[in-house]
């Protein structure tokens, strides 16, 4: 099965709406790996000149993980919000 054509605007404003959302949340890759963890940096215009990565705090192991935006498929907001941030706004915002 082929992956979903790639929508990078689609994938940028998920990425953005799991930074503000503070809570764990789900990266499934175009390859159907997934890692769950608190999406805690985004990086849309790397000066490096590398592409545009999400950067987590794994769920399971707590090791900070790079996911290439090219990579991403879907985020799904599977914590709950606020659950590592005192303080942080609830909620997922609206699509």
């Amino acid at each position: 099965m082929d992956a979903p054509p790639h929508d990078a605007a689609r994938v940028a404003d998920l990425v953005e709406r799991a930074f503000h959302f503070r809570g764990d949340v789900t990266v499934r890759t175009r390859d159907g790996a997934e890692t769950t963890g608190f999406l805690y940096n985004r990086d849309a215009a790397p000066r490096n000149g590398g592409g545009a990565c999400a950067h987590l705090f794994e769920a399971a192991t707590g090791r900070d993980v790079a996911i290439a935006y090219d990579a991403i498929a879907d985020v799904a907001f599977t914590g709950r919000p606020g659950g590592r941030a005192a303080g942080a706004r609830s909620g997922a915002p609206e699509p």
